[in-house]
């Protein structure tokens, strides 16, 4: 499974035919929350493996050198996930949905963004913001890059505590632009 700076994750084991007619995995999918999409909308004959993992791996390419891009080596660092910590992991949704609440971000609130970055970097609100672009996000903060009539730098916006889930997203920056609007009072 690829990542979104590059890494792999490898899984490794057995594969096995999900027994049971189509009413039944449909049925049994649907009780997990899942659907099945097909192209034509005929799910006559569907079949689902399962993999029982063994082994979990994960891969990282080079780091970057003279500029060129990362590339994946003949000898790739990896390094082997504990059965335990891998089951027991909870999945990362902020990273997970991170490209498009960014997008949401940069387009749809780009002056509560504005508001952000003059509240993360108050003394050096001289000049007026010219723009500011969302260029990360994780569970932790926002990095945002700010330009002004000094040129652009990076800000990074840090979060009361962790986010969980995406919507945990609006409530905190609702709280932290309440906070930049009372201290800017």
């Amino acid at each position: 499974m690829p990542g979104h700076a590059g890494e792999r994750l490898i899984l490794t084991g057995p594969l096995r035919l999900v027994p049971g007619t189509t009413e039944q995995i449909l049925s049994r999918l649907a009780d997990l929350g899942r659907t099945v999409s097909t192209e034509d909308g005929v799910t006559d004959g569907l079949s689902v493996l399962a993999l029982s993992v063994d082994d979990v791996v994960l891969c990282l390419p080079t780091v970057i050198m003279d500029g060129r891009p990362r590339r994946w080596p003949s000898a790739t660092v990896d390094r082997r996930i504990d059965l335990t910590s891998y089951a027991f992991a909870e999945p990362d949704l902020i990273s997970a949905y991170a490209p498009e609440l960014i997008e949401h971000l940069n387009v749809g609130h780009a002056d509560q963004m504005r508001q952000l970055a003059r509240h993360a970097r108050p003394a050096e609100t001289e000049g007026d913001i010219a723009g500011v672009q969302v260029s990360g996000l994780d569970r932790y903060g926002l990095d945002l890059w700010r330009v002004d009539s000094a040129g652009a730098e990076q800000v990074r916006v840090a979060f009361r505590q962790p986010l969980v889930e995406p919507r945990s997203l609006g409530r905190e920056l609702r709280r932290l632009l309440d906070q930049s609007a009372n201290t800017s009072e």
